[in-house]
């Protein structure tokens, strides 16, 4: 019954693991000696816990689906970015991850593309060097490097294979969204680079430009198989940068190339070399130490100076000086490669002093057993792509290498010669296609028996033709229908092309500017027009009230007088309607009447100050009668109109008034001299009499007296005068 119950619970774990919702660490258990690679579940174990770096709450960003390029290191390049991109497509081949779901590769796919779509870039267009995992921000002001950029392109364009139906947007990001423009110039300057790095990037600008980069790329590669030789530890390599981590991912992510895989087999077997004749496990690789300083490396095997087994900081130091480290990802790409004892020995050594990868694969190990336990993107994608090289391509017997003659020091290890490995029972075929057409069977990956005839078909829609199948390996078969045997695993586009459609005759045209002056309307409106050659339009112009059509006016200067005319279009033209105001007339003054201008606006008069006489005291006489004053008329103040401004302010003329306005103010003169004149005399006899009084100051009181009262009478008349004279002024004015 216990039995019974493990096998429940067991078969209940299997099933979950499948459906992806749980990815926990699976144990490394080791097989056999040399029967690694033909071990599918052991790679399948290995890459599941390379996986669980992926995770969302991981190494992935739980809200964006953005990856980070080292635990707890929220940032990423876009390197970065194409082995996280290259590790979903993998892990959905290996049948690892799902297609469906939150988390399937689907959702993973919409997730990094709408980023790409959407990202920030550098004034010029080009991306940054870093982004932040969290946002997708910018992290930092450096622009990209064409490096990076390089592995992107390789991630996109394989994605584009895997899954036709994202090309479009793809396509979008590379050739419209993002500039690449000074990226590419900088990869056109590498035609006589010797580095593998150098090609691999090249080989992601040739996906996507294949005219400008194909042959860039594969001149790379002859500069590093055709260059000089050395001979380190009795192996021959050429005189070019060589490290294993570049070169691994040309081989699993690039299309198979001969000469790639044998200069990939001469440097695995330098290492094996280096082994027998030290003792120490190698594999060369760029990474991180675990150290304060350095804390990142390259590891090269050969460099194009001519120099062996340097180890350089990532700021431009040479050989640094620490313990060389083993690789983890660089030991399990050669494991997938060759499957000897020397690389199962390794693979194992490593792996049983790296932590659990519960979170994914750490770094590796040093020479002296120092784990560097840092647990990065590259490092688990690698492994991933690893697992799936193997599985879809079964190596071949490897030759035993020679041995090398060591120190006496040291002990040699003569590596066991390796045996045929088990064939793999299934490969997978990857189909797709372009837009234009539907293929047969449908676009998915499948999996079928080595040996196995698969027949594919692709018929093209309306407007599009069938052009052929685009297969992973570069070649093409022009027929629609074709049978494959699938000796090993493969991909398969199927290409459409739009039918070029028949460009019509253009009808000649001409075009009408139509306009017109002021004062009316036009028909059609003012407007440019575009007809036929040869169609007869009516055009007309209405004078608006005050205004009259005078003509048409035309482009080479002829008028028409006519306001609806009908013209034969067989030119360009301009045409205009001339509007000109009516004549205002000019209306006829009433006979006898006088036109009045209009008066300009008078200053006011500064008051004239009025003096004021003491009174003299008055003597009362029994038989002097008061003199009667002399009655004075108050004058009925004229009303003034009150108007918006004093400049605006005019005295009515009175309805009837036919005189002139110059006698008028002759008049009004002539009165107020009078008035003055009056009063100069008057002032004159009053000074007379003042001067006569002082003379005869010893007259009698009763004439000084009747002299006082005559002088009263006196002043009166004056008072009135000035009156009189300032009220005919404010009348005046």
């Amino acid at each position: 019954m216990k039995v019974k119950v493990k096998h429940v619970v067991a078969v209940f774990l299997i099933l979950l693991f499948m459906l992806g919702i749980v990815q926990p660490f699976v144990p490394l258990t080791m097989a056999q000696p040399n029967s690694l690679v033909a071990n599918q579940s052991y790679w399948l174990r290995l890459a599941s816990n390379a996986w669980n770096y992926y995770q969302p709450g991981v190494g992935v960003d739980s809200t964006t689906g953005l990856h980070n390029a080292g635990l707890d290191y929220p940032y990423f390049t876009d390197w970065d970015l194409g082995v996280y991109i290259q590790t979903v497509i993998d892990v959905t081949q290996l049948g690892i991850l799902g297609t469906s779901g939150a988390w399937g590769s689907d959702a993973r796919f919409s997730k990094i593309l709408t980023f790409l779509e959407t990202r920030q870039l550098s004034s010029s267009g080009v991306p940054y060097v870093w982004y932040q995992s969290a946002n997708g921000d910018p992290y930092g002001t450096d622009v990209q490097i064409a490096a990076d950029a390089g592995a992107l392109l390789v991630a996109l364009n394989n994605l584009r294979v895997f899954r036709p139906d994202l090309a479009g947007t793809i396509n979008s990001i590379v050739y419209n969204y993002t500039n690449y423009a000074p990226l590419e110039q900088a990869v056109q300057t590498l035609t006589s680079s010797p580095s593998i790095y150098d090609y691999y990037v090249a080989s992601g600008f040739a996906g996507f430009w294949p005219s400008a980069f194909s042959t860039l790329a594969s001149s790379i590669l002859n500069n590093i198989v055709s260059a000089p030789t050395l001979s380190t530890y009795g192996v021959t390599l050429p005189i070019s940068d060589l490290t294993c981590e570049p070169l691994l991912l040309s081989v699993f992510n690039l299309a198979p190339n001969s000469e790639l895989e044998s200069l990939a087999y001469q440097v695995y077997l330098a290492q094996d070399a280096k082994y027998n004749a030290t003792g120490e496990f190698v594999a060369y690789s760029e990474g991180n130490t675990g150290l304060d300083d350095p804390s990142y490396v390259y590891e090269w095997i050969v460099r194009s100076d001519g120099s062996t087994w340097e180890i350089d900081s990532d700021t431009g130091q040479t050989n640094v000086g620490i313990s060389p480290i083993i690789y983890f990802k660089a030991a399990v790409g050669l494991l997938a490669m060759y499957d000897t004892t020397y690389t199962e020995n390794m693979v194992s050594s490593i792996a049983s002093k790296l932590p659990t990868p519960s979170d994914g694969y750490s770094d590796g190990v040093d020479d002296y057993g120092r784990v560097d336990t840092t647990t990065i993107d590259k490092t688990n994608g690698m492994i991933i792509a690893a697992a799936l090289y193997a599985i879809d391509n079964p190596p071949s017997p490897t030759p035993t290498p020679t041995p090398t003659p060591t120190p006496s020091s040291t002990p040699t290890r003569t590596p066991t010669p390796a045996p045929t490995p088990t064939p793999i029972p299934t490969v997978s075929l990857v189909l797709g296609s372009t837009t234009g057409g539907t293929i047969n069977p449908a676009a998915n990956t499948y999996y079928y028996s080595v040996g196995s005839q698969v027949t594919i078909s692709a018929t093209a829609n309306s407007s599009y033709l069938f052009s052929y199948w685009l297969l992973n390996d570069g070649s093409k078969i022009y027929s629609s229908t074709t049978t494959l045997t699938m000796s090993s695993s493969k991909t398969a586009l199927a290409v459409f092309a739009a039918i070029p459609q028949a460009t019509p005759t253009p009808t000649p045209q001409v075009v009408l500017v139509f306009s017109s002056t002021t004062g009316g309307t036009i028909s059609p409106s003012a407007n440019t027009y575009t007809y036929a050659v040869g169609y007869q339009l009516t055009i007309s112009a209405s004078a608006s009230n005050g205004y009259s059509f005078s003509y048409w006016l035309f482009n080479d200067g002829d008028t028409i007088p006519t306001s609806t005319i009908t013209l034969t279009l067989t030119t360009s033209m301009t045409a205009l309607a001339v509007f000109t105001a009516n004549p205002v007339p000019t209306p006829t003054p009433a006979p006898g009447a006088t036109s009045l201008p209009t008066p300009a606006p008078t200053p006011q008069p500064t008051p004239i100050p009025v003096v004021t006489f003491a009174p003299i005291p008055a003597v009362a006489l029994a038989a002097t009668p008061e003199p009667t004053p002399i009655p004075i008329a108050t004058p009925t103040p004229t009303l003034t109109p009150t108007s918006s401004s004093a400049s605006d302010s005019t005295t009515p003329v009175p309805s009837g008034s036919v005189g002139s306005s110059r006698m008028n103010q002759l008049v009004t003169w002539l009165v107020l001299l009078i008035i003055v004149a009056i009063l100069v005399v008057e002032c004159l006899y009053v000074l007379k009499v003042v001067r006569s009084r002082r003379r005869n100051s010893a007259k009698s009181a009763v004439s000084s007296q009747l002299s006082r009262a005559y002088l009263d009478h006196r002043y009166s008349l004056i008072r009135v005068w000035v009156g009189a004279a300032f009220l005919h002024w404010e009348m005046k004015n």
